[in-house]
Formats: structure tokens, sequence, C-alpha cells
């Protein structure tokens, strides 16, 4: 009996051993989970441009900002108020301006400070040179420009204007007069009534008789004889 029992456990141990192993599928890998990459934050397209004085105060109307960076803070001054956000210019230069809203957008400035006014200097020069001809007086950045073309004489005087003006750019130049040759014709038109025009001159089938002629010789005549004419008191 303890063999029948050897035998069979014997068998079984080669039957296991002779069908190949079914191993357990391996579970797939749970995928690692990343945070979702934060959404870009949205920018305004135009770039705006702030000019400013040294000592200027200026506002910028705008809601909801949560932070403000400012490239060189040695030139402006920030302040976020109700609404809006307080500039101070301190010193001349250019530096950039951001602003982000509650909504996640940014806005975008260039803030330029200016040691003078220029529109107040371009106001001066256009009371100083606007009668003459030909002049054009503008503010391009921080600086006053002053082009076209003169006369020969108004030259000194440009010049001397603008140079009485910081950071003033004189780029008038002499106009070129050309002598030209022109033909001048005055005339003068008058007008009449046709009736009018008929009576100017001399109507000769009316007036007067026309022009008339005569010729006078001696029919016959000789040493001798010859016809005088007729007179009242003849002399012999």
């Amino acid at each position: 009996m303890r063999t029948l029992t050897a035998i069979l456990s014997a068998a079984s141990i080669a039957c296991l051993l002779s069908v190949p192993a079914f191993a357990q599928a391996p579970t797939p890998a749970t995928p690692e989970t990343r945070p979702a990459a934060p959404e870009p934050v949205p920018l305004r397209a135009e770039l705006l441009t702030v000019n400013m004085v040294v000592g200027e105060v200026r506002t910028i109307p705008v809601r909801g900002v949560t932070r403000v960076a400012l490239g060189n803070g040695k030139i402006v001054t920030s302040n976020v108020l109700d609404n809006e956000v307080l500039l101070l210019a301190e010193a001349p230069g250019d530096t950039s301006l951001f602003l982000w809203q509650k909504g996640g957008s940014v806005l975008r400035y260039r803030v330029r400070v200016s040691s003078v006014d220029t529109k107040e200097i371009v106001e001066r020069l256009r009371g100083m040179l606007g009668p003459i001809a030909g002049v054009k007086i503008e503010s391009v950045g921080d600086q006053a420009v002053i082009s076209g073309t003169a006369s020969k004489v108004d030259l000194p005087r440009i010049q001397l204007a603008a140079s009485n003006f910081p950071r003033t750019l004189n780029l008038v130049r002499e106009e070129d007069v050309t002598v030209k040759k022109m033909v001048y014709l005055k005339i003068q038109i008058m007008e009449f009534k046709k009736n009018a025009l008929e009576n100017i001159g001399i109507d000769w089938t009316t007036n007067i008789a026309g022009p008339a002629a005569a010729l006078t010789f001696d029919a016959f005549s000789n040493r001798q004889f010859r016809f005088t004419p007729q007179t009242q008191d003849p002399t012999f």
C-alpha cells in the first residue's frame, strides 16, 4: 500500500513537471499622473508707451491688478490704487512696466521719462517761428524737431531759436530759389451793347458826302491866247 502511494505521488509530481506552468500575467503598470502644465498667460498684443517728465505723476486706469513689475525702479516708482496704478517719474530714462490682472492677462507698457517737457518746447517754438512759411515743428520722442525749408534771411533766426531750447534738433535747410522766365499779360475786358458799337466811328453814307476828286487843265491854248478864270474885277 505504501508502495502504491509512493508511486502515485511520484507520477503526480512527474505530471506537474511535464505540464508548462501558466504564469500569471503581470498587472499593467498604472501610468504616472503628472500635473497639468499651466496655461500660457495671455499678453496684450500692443505695447503701450507712456511719456512722462521728471517729477510728473501719472495714473493708469486698470482694474483688478494683482502684481506690478518695473524694469528699473530708479526711473519710475508705482503704487496700486483702486482701479488704477499710480506712477511717479523719478529720473530720465526708459523702462518697462508689467501689470498682472485677476483674469490672468498681462498689460505691457514702455515708460519714457524726459528731463524736459517737449510739448511745452514745441508750443513755444511754434509761437516764435510760426510766421515763417515752409517750417514745421513737431515732437518726436523726447525731442523737438524743426524741419522744412526757409530763406537765407530766416535761417539765422531759426538757428538762434533752436539753440535756446534743450533737446531741440534743427533740420531746416535753405530753400532752392530758381528764377523762371514768365510772361505777364495785363488784359482789360470791356462789354458794349451791339447798338452802341454801331455808333462808334464815322458813318460815311449818312453823315457827310464821301471823298471826291477833280482835275483842272486848259482845253485849248497857244502863245497868243489862253483861257483864264473869270474874276469879278478883271484887270487889263
